[in-house]
């Protein structure tokens, strides 16, 4: 049986079907994570972890990691130890997913901060390993920040006062 779980939305993300939540129905050339937050704290020379299911107060669930590049991969996560593996190879969509372990339980972002600080080499050498291969499935695609880019947006989500989630059950996988 598996345990159904929150998962933390972006209410403000476009849908290509007002029915049905962004994530469900991603407008024509969105990111993959299209319809979930990042956790605009969490962000570190340019990387940015995004929630699928939340990550205070749980012992695991699942999230994503936005590079320097606007490009994305998926985070299956738990509090413990354990290695870096990857679960997903990389595809056209994102340069994989991976089951990642931190080493603190998180009750604060400050504990999610320094969790993602451990993680976040091997996530570095994830993608760079991704990035310099010669897969043919790989064709990074790129959050559409505009112009402003990557540091800009960084800048402007230290700056957010204001997290935006909405819990809507569903069965984690």
């Amino acid at each position: 049986m598996t345990k159904s779980r929150p998962v933390t939305l972006d209410p403000t993300a476009k849908s290509a079907d007002p029915s049905k939540p962004a994530f469900l129905a991603k407008p024509a050339g969105s990111p993959v994570y299209h319809g979930f937050v990042v956790v605009p704290e969490t962000f570190i020379d340019g990387w940015v972890l995004g929630e699928i299911t939340p990550f205070l107060g749980e012992e695991n669930g699942d999230g994503f990691v936005v590079a320097p590049d606007g490009s994305q991969a998926g985070l299956v996560w738990a509090v413990g130890e354990g290695g870096f593996t990857e679960i997903v190879a990389t595809t056209p969509e994102r340069w994989g997913v991976y089951a990642v372990w931190f080493p603190q339980a998180m009750k604060t972002v400050e504990d999610l901060i320094a969790n993602f600080r451990v993680v976040l080499p091997a996530l570095r050498a994830a993608y760079g390993r991704a990035k310099a291969g010669d897969d043919s499935r790989l064709s990074f695609q790129r959050v559409p920040f505009g112009v402003a880019g990557v540091e800009q947006i960084g800048s402007t989500l230290r700056q957010l006062q204001v997290k935006c989630r909405s819990p809507l059950a569903v069965s984690s996988f």
